[in-house]
């Protein structure tokens, strides 16, 4: 049984809302894709100033077949696999704070967090006072997400550290947090935190 790229591992999941997404490679047979169409997948991307979305993408479906090959659900000859991602995407601090003022408040603060505490982005929308308190008191939080703490607003009737209202003024957990580092950064959260860790200050 031949599988679609999407079909792939966590393909799905960690791509569904990506630029790959919106490609014809999204449905074809994984069987069928040649090195060439993701070097024109780029190419096409890259007209439209998206090359380092389109190059993240790519990565971490190559990463998701690969993980399939070594499990042996996919051969390991695989025209795909021959293809190399030809650029490295780095992350500075003005394009981490470019990307994060495009979001509304409090959805940076809750980033700036998860990426500091190393969470999970459904991890840094969910976390609570008290957890939060608990790793201040132990001394686990940051200087900077500390700081980040000490600014949030507090609600009476809310749980989470960071939280929005609905139209019913119901406050809620942040969520799609990672759907926002998307559409802000062009990576996914796995990529921002690794590009967190190896941020340069420019």
């Amino acid at each position: 049984m031949t599988l679609a790229l999407k079909d792939i591992g966590s393909i799905r999941l960690l791509l569904g809302q990506s630029p790959l997404a919106q490609s014809p490679l999204w449905t074809k047979s994984v069987d069928t894709i040649v090195p060439q169409q993701f070097v024109a997948f780029t190419t096409n991307m890259g007209m439209q100033g998206r090359e380092p979305e389109a190059q993240v993408a790519l990565e971490i479906a190559m990463r998701e077949v690969r993980k399939a090959v070594e499990d042996h659900k996919l051969p390991d000859t695989l025209p795909i696999l021959i293809y190399k991602k030809s650029a490295h995407v780095t992350l500075t601090a003005s394009e981490l704070a470019q990307g994060l003022a495009t979001l509304a408040q409090p959805r940076p603060a809750a980033i700036l967090f998860g990426l500091e505490q190393g969470l999970t982005g459904t991890a840094a929308a969910t976390v609570t006072w008290r957890q939060a308190i608990a790793w201040r008191n132990a001394g686990q939080l940051t200087e900077r997400a500390e700081q980040i703490l000490s600014k949030q607003p507090r609600h009476l009737l809310c749980p989470y550290v960071f939280w929005s209202q609905n139209d019913g003024g119901r406050a809620l957990p942040l969520f799609g947090l990672d759907s926002d580092v998307f559409a802000a950064m062009g990576m996914v959260w796995g990529e921002l935190q690794a590009g967190y860790r190896m941020m340069a200050y420019v």
